[in-house]
């Protein structure tokens, strides 16, 4: 399996490690599942993160588009944006996504992906999801797309993640998809994840409302 991860200045080193650890897991686990990872870059090669960690990506973005559209082109792509991107990438974001959209390359996005997937169009009539915290002004601005309180949606080709930790549980259910129960299992074993979290569960939030009842929090989800 071939994995295209593409690297958005401000992006969540802790999702990116949450996409990358997995799938070297596997790959050390099960050596004929014969993983192999590219990293790309929107802008310089060298990205910082949101933490200003400064992660040396080895394909540019040209060669990522030219990646998509050969007959060798990635059996997935991973977008790894924070919750906010610089303005300057917005145009390259659009014709990323929209080339492995057109060539049918899954995409699987962190952060605020599925804002950049919904104004790239790939969203339309499907489902998605931000943060919590912007749920309600994503839901009020694309009123075609179903805007799910979920750690992950699966929308046709278009998976969507807040990120951070709901990165993990995304990535489990990948290899789970992709290769087996049994390697998924594993790959939660010796990451010591005690069990995934599925993706239609709710986002944790502030603790006050976490355990409140569910009418109250949909209640509380109206008024936002």
């Amino acid at each position: 399996m071939h994995v295209l991860v593409v690297l958005v200045p401000g992006y969540s080193h802790l999702s990116l490690g949450a996409i990358l650890e997995p799938l070297r897991v596997l790959g050390d686990i099960a050596p004929n599942c014969d993983v192999s990872v590219d990293l790309g870059a929107i802008g310089d090669l060298s990205v910082p993160s949101a933490s200003a960690v400064l992660v040396h990506t080895s394909v540019p973005f040209a060669q990522c588009l030219k990646m998509l559209t050969t007959r060798e082109r990635p059996d997935a792509l991973f977008f790894c944006a924070g919750l906010k991107t610089p303005y300057k990438a917005q145009g390259d974001i659009q014709k990323l996504l929209r080339t492995a959209h057109r060539t049918g390359v899954p995409i699987f996005g962190t952060g605020c992906a599925a804002w950049k997937l919904a104004d790239a169009g790939i969203l339309h009539e499907g489902a998605g999801t931000v943060h919590w915290t912007t749920l309600p002004a994503f839901a009020e601005r694309h009123q075609d797309i179903a805007a799910r309180d979920a750690l992950f949606v699966t929308s046709e080709q278009a998976t969507s993640t807040p990120g951070d930790a709901a990165t993990l549980d995304m990535m489990v259910r990948f290899i789970e998809a992709r290769f087996s129960e049994n390697l998924a299992r594993q790959v939660c074993a010796h990451l010591m994840i005690s069990y995934p979290r599925a993706g239609d569960a709710p986002q944790p939030r502030d603790s006050a409302l976490r355990d409140a009842p569910a009418s109250l929090r949909r209640m509380v989800g109206l008024m936002d």
